[in-house]
Order: structure tokens, then C-alpha cells, then sequence
């Protein structure tokens, strides 16, 4: 009787141990990434790179100067940190050869391999599993304002809602969850590209 009580302990925690390794697999196989580097030939400046996914993105925020881009609070240490605040417009257009600002498609499925809308927050930040290390870096208020640096990080995709507003992500100190909303385009926000 005492066998059997241990035997069926025994394959109660094998059964356990089972169970939680084939829970768990399908989210390593989700979080798997591949880093890289890549070298903006405009201005010479490096950034890491990984593949979520099926796309590559850039694993920094851009930090290329264009035109309706700028530094928070217009002092050159945090673009260093943060990379630029862009317009969409600027935005549209600020990605090196061969990458591009992402759609809202590309946000969907980054959220999807990095837990869904509520966990891709925390995976996506600096710290974070995913090794994409979104910033807060703040935004740039129409009138010139800069506001919310180390509690928002702002990112433009390339997708307009039917009102002619571009829609965004975002992130927030304070929550797991990654927001998407639509906004005025003349704000200034960090961003992302992918590779073509």
C-alpha cells in the first residue's frame, strides 16, 4: 500500500512537471529573438537590432536629426538616452534605406509574440524579456511643451485613422499593458522602424 501511495506521488509530479514544460514551451518559442546590429549610413550611428517574429526591428529609439525632430527639452544628452521626438510627418520619412516606420499590423503582431496587449508592456520595456527596450522618452506638446519623460514612451506607426490622426503606441511606467490609441500628428514622438 505504501508503494502504491508513493508511486502515484510519483507520477502526480511527473505528470506536474510535464504539464508546466509543455506550458511553457510555446513562450519560450514566442520570446526566441536573434540580435543583431545595424549602421545608419547617413550619420554613422549604430544600433542594435532583433527579430520579433517575422520582422526585424531597430532595439533602440531612432536618434536621426530631421527636420520636426527634437531632443527632450531641446538638450542634446537625451537624444543620446531617448533618441528624437518626431512628427509623424518627419516620422514618415525618418527611417534609414531599406527600413520603414511600422504599421499598425507590424505593433499587433510584437504584441502578440510578446504575451498579447496586457503582458507586451512589461516584456517590451527596458528590462524586459524581449530585448526591445522601449524608453520613456516623453513627447513634444504642439505648442513646443515637452512632458512625460521616464513615465510615457510614445511610438508613431505608419497607419491614419479615418479622421486623418495617426495612431500610436504606448507605454506607461506604472502598467504591464501596451496602449494604442490615435493622435494629432503634430506632436513630437520617439520611434521604432523595421526592417523591409
Amino acid at each position: 500500500m505504501k508503494n502504491f501511495a508513493l508511486n502515484a506521488n510519483f507520477i502526480r509530479q511527473s505528470a506536474f512537471v510535464i504539464i508546466s514544460v509543455v506550458l511553457l514551451f510555446p513562450v519560450q518559442q514566442l520570446n526566441a529573438q536573434s540580435l543583431g546590429k545595424m549602421t545608419d549610413k547617413r550619420d554613422g550611428k549604430t544600433y542594435e537590432t532583433v527579430k520579433m517574429g517575422e520582422k526585424v526591428w531597430i532595439a533602440q529609439n531612432l536618434n536621426y536629426e530631421s527636420p520636426d525632430s527634437w531632443c527632450y527639452a531641446d538638450k542634446p544628452e537625451y537624444c543620446a538616452e531617448y533618441g528624437r521626438l518626431y512628427t509623424w510627418k518627419a516620422a514618415m520619412n525618418a527611417c534609414p534605406a531599406r527600413w520603414s516606420l511600422p504599421t499598425d499590423a507590424d505593433w499587433v503582431a510584437l504584441e502578440k509574440v510578446n504575451g498579447g496587449v496586457e503582458k507586451a508592456g512589461a516584456n517590451l520595456m527596458r528590462g524586459g524579456s524581449s530585448g526591445f527596450n522601449a524608453t520613456l522618452g516623453g513627447i513634444r506638446c504642439t505648442d513646443g511643451v515637452f512632458v512625460n519623460q521616464g513615465a510615457y514612451g510614445d511610438y508613431w506607426t505608419s497607419t491614419t485613422d479615418v479622421v486623418g490622426n495617426a495612431y500610436m503606441r504606448y507605454f506607461f511606467v506604472q502598467h504591464k499593458k501596451l496602449y494604442r490609441i490615435s493622435f494629432h500628428k503634430d506632436t513630437g514622438r520617439s520611434v521604432r522602424c523595421v526592417k523591409d
